[in-house]
């Protein structure tokens, strides 16, 4: 599975972007509160409906109205348009409250996105917390 454009609405941004992906490799950077963090959370929410750090919190508070950005107009969301195999499709996770959405592939709605995740062996993230391991991997290996 390889994401080649992601459209978002959603969490750290208060207007559509978009962003092309069909690269090889993609490094996010950027010095602190830029939007790195929302970045990975964004593909996180796409796929799982749901954010890690959010679910679990010590402090459900701190993380509440997080995933829905107070100043986008319109409905919040993350859509992607993403290669398995030979086959694209797009993949979309409106945002309903912060515990329901709705989710779309190819203007389907679908209760989940196993149908898809099963037709890929890969992994479609590396987590923040996997990345000092793969930066020490040899560049053979990764």
């Amino acid at each position: 599975m390889k994401l080649i454009i992601l459209k978002v609405g959603i969490r750290g941004f208060n207007i559509e972007q978009e962003f092309e992906l069909d690269d090889d490799l993609i490094i996010i950077y950027g010095p602190n509160g830029q939007g790195k963090t929302s970045f990975a959370e964004i593909i996180e929410y796409l796929f799982f409906g749901t954010i890690y750090k959010k679910e679990n919190a010590c402090s459900k508070i701190e993380f509440k109205d997080t995933i829905k950005n107070m100043h986008f107009t319109g409905t919040p969301f993350v859509e992607s348009i993403i290669k398995v195999g030979a086959d694209t499709k797009t993949i979309r996770r409106e945002y309903i409250s912060e515990t329901e959405s709705m989710v779309l592939i190819d203007n389907t709605i679908v209760e989940n996105l196993n149908s898809l995740i099963k037709q890929s062996q890969d992994k479609p993230i590396i987590y923040q917390h996997g990345l000092q391991s793969f930066i020490n991997t040899s560049p053979v290996e990764r």
